[in-house]
C-alpha cells in the first residue's frame, strides 16, 4: 500500500509539473494571460494549443457561448446596414455590402445602435440575445485594452446592471489564434451570444452598440441583433 501510496504521490506531482510547464507555454504563446483570467475562459483554453473565435469570447465576456445547435431563432429585433446616410454622423464608402459602413475611431465613439425595453420585446431569463456585425480594422492593435467593443448592456435609468463587451480586432482575422493576435485589412463575419440575466428587474432595457474609445479606426457594417431560446 505504501508503494502504490508514494507513486500515486509522484505520479500527482509529475501531473502537476507537466500542467504547470504547459500552462507557462500558453503564457508564452499569448494563450493564457496570468494578468487577467476567468474560470469560464480559462475552462474554454485548458489544454489547447491554439484558441478559436468563440473561446476567446468567454475571456472577454466572462462565460462560454451555447451551442448554436440547442438554440432556436425566435425573432429578429434589429438590422443596421448603415446605409442612410441622412441618419449617420459619419460614413465610410469601406463596405462590407452596400455602399457605406460606419467608422469609430476614437473621435467618433459609439456607434448607432438598438435600445429597447426587455417587457416590449418578449425576452425571458434564460433566453440569448445574438448580435451579428461584419467588421474591418485599419491597424494591428497590441494591446486588449485598446481593441474596439461591441457593446450589450443591460440599463434601468442611469444606471448599467449589466455590461459586457466582445472585443473585435482579435475576432477578425486571427493567424496565431491566440488573444493577441489580429490582422487588419479584412471583413469578417463577427457573431457571439449574452444571455438575459435572472434577476433584471421591471422596466430594465436592452442597448446593443459598438463602442471605441481609442483612435484606432475600424468599420462596421450589416449589423443584427437576435432573440434566441434553448430548444
Amino acid at each position: 500500500r505504501r508503494k502504490w501510496g508514494r507513486r500515486l504521490l509522484w505520479g500527482l506531482l509529475l501531473l502537476a509539473i507537466l500542467l504547470n510547464n504547459f500552462q507557462l507555454w500558453q503564457i508564452k504563446q499569448g494563450i493564457l494571460w496570468s494578468e487577467d483570467n476567468n474560470r469560464a475562459y480559462y475552462r474554454a483554453a485548458f489544454g489547447k494549443t491554439k484558441v478559436t473565435a468563440a473561446d476567446i469570447a468567454a475571456y472577454d465576456l466572462t462565460f462560454r457561448q451555447p451551442d448554436p445547435d440547442k438554440l432556436e431563432l425566435v425573432g429578429g429585433l434589429h438590422y443596421n446596414g448603415f446605409e442612410d446616410t441622412t441618419r449617420l454622423k459619419a460614413f465610410s464608402q469601406k463596405a462590407y455590402q452596400g455602399s457605406y459602413s460606419f467608422p469609430l475611431n476614437g473621435a467618433i465613439t459609439y456607434s448607432p445602435g438598438y435600445s429597447a425595453w426587455v417587457d416590449s420585446i418578449g425576452l425571458r431569463a434564460g433566453d440569448w440575445i445574438g448580435v451579428r456585425f461584419f467588421a474591418r480594422a485599419t491597424r494591428e492593435v497590441h494591446s486588449l485594452r485598446k481593441m474596439a467593443k461591441m457593446a450589450v448592456v443591460f440599463d434601468q435609468g442611469n444606471e448599467n446592471l449589466f455590461w459586457w463587451g466582445l472585443r473585435i480586432e482579435n475576432k477578425l482575422d486571427n493567424p496565431k489564434q491566440n488573444l493577441w493576435s489580429n490582422k487588419p485589412g479584412v471583413w469578417r463575419e463577427v457573431r457571439f451570444w449574452v444571455p438575459v440575466p435572472e434577476d433584471l428587474p421591471p422596466g430594465a432595457r436592452l442597448k446593443v452598440h459598438g463602442w471605441q474609445p481609442h483612435p484606432n479606426t475600424i468599420y462596421l457594417d450589416e449589423m443584427e441583433v437576435t432573440h434566441w431560446r434553448e430548444k
